[in-house]
């Protein structure tokens, strides 16, 4: 406890009052101190997405512009940020983000979906795009904006809270399994993108298992596997560009860009027959909060008329509607109390 202690210490030697400047130097130097600079993010496994933190650090970035120490705490962001939009952590077929990843490849994640991620990282991203002008940065915020839109939404405009980890792998199955709605064997890919790449006689499966290093008996490490639930399927991960995998095949990189955006659209076509996770359907008011940020956030830097109609829909329905819940916790409060929550 010590040690934990010591590691998050950034109170102010100022003595009581609001922390200054010298307090939050101290807390960008614990987090450089934890900085995994390999993989990107913090500590070691198991890794969670931290948006407040990556968003502090944006705005350390912000207040230290032109300083060692500002580009730095930028460059922490930016690693991250790219490694888990690669990582298994986001869901390349379905869009958004699970809950944290169980390696520190941000590999192989808990599958679970909760709407708070799904918000927070929407504006971090975004907040990197203004700032790096980086399009994938906004592609990313634009494919977490887009999940939320189509599967936590509800049709009066609220939106829901998660999405379950566990589902069961064929509508026959007396048992669920984590992730079983997310993974995918090499010869069910091999199946459905079987299709001959230009003027070649590989397939446009071969192109995608290269991309998204599907292996032929499932690319999830046993010991991340420990109830044998993931046995022979394969969590996609990038682990190359575009330009690499263009060039490995010998494809120009918007042909290859094209050939790998429509097998992510046939593999999501057949994901939607598979039996769905469960959703928990409750609108908990501060995550609403959140999402109708992230959505108003989305209009204002993508001039995406759809995210302010969204925006606006959730927040009328938040002033007209008894449907909202307040948890304090795990407590449910009265949805009056909501906005002290």
């Amino acid at each position: 406890m010590a040690a934990l202690q010591q590691m998050v210490e950034v109170a102010s030697d100022e003595g009581e009052g609001p922390p200054g400047l010298n307090c939050v130097q101290k807390a960008y130097q614990a987090l450089k101190a934890r900085e995994d600079k390999q993989y990107g993010g913090f500590g070691s496994a198991p890794k969670f997405p931290q948006p407040v933190i990556l968003g502090f650090l944006l705005k350390f970035y912000a207040r230290y512009i032109g300083s060692e120490m500002g580009q730095s705490a930028l460059d922490m962001v930016l690693v991250c940020l790219r490694a888990m939009n690669n990582g298994g952590i986001h869901d390349h077929i379905g869009q958004g983000f699970h809950r944290y990843s169980t390696d520190e490849l941000w590999h192989v994640p808990h599958f679970e979906k909760m709407l708070y991620d799904q918000a927070q990282l929407a504006c971090v991203y975004l907040d990197a795009y203004q700032i790096t002008h980086e399009e994938i940065f906004a592609s990313v915020a634009r494919d977490i904006l887009l999940y939320v839109s189509r599967d936590l939404t509800d049709e009066e405009g609220g939106f829901y809270a998660a999405e379950d980890a566990d589902s069961f792998p064929l509508a026959s199955s007396e048992q669920k399994k984590e992730g079983a709605f997310c993974v995918w064997t090499e010869g069910e890919i091999s199946s459905l993108l079987s299709s001959p790449l230009p003027s070649s006689s590989l397939t446009v499966a071969d192109l995608f298992c290269h991309h998204y290093g599907v292996k032929s008996g499932g690319n999830v490490p046993s010991h991340k596997d420990p109830h044998g639930e993931l046995s022979g399927q394969n969590v996609l991960i990038v682990r190359g560009s575009v330009e690499e995998t263009a060039n490995h095949f010998q494809l120009s990189v918007p042909v290859t860009v094209e050939l790998l955006s429509k097998a992510r659209d046939q593999l999501a076509q057949a994901r939607r027959d598979r039996p769905k996770p469960l959703r928990d359907n409750k609108l908990v008011t501060s995550w609403n909060g959140l999402a109708i940020s992230a959505f108003a956030r989305g209009y204002q830097v993508l001039d995406e008329q759809d995210y302010l109609e969204r925006a606006l829909k959730a927040l009328i329905l938040y002033e007209t509607s008894s449907t909202f819940r307040c948890l304090v916790g795990s407590v449910e409060v009265p949805t009056e109390r909501a906005l002290v929550c």
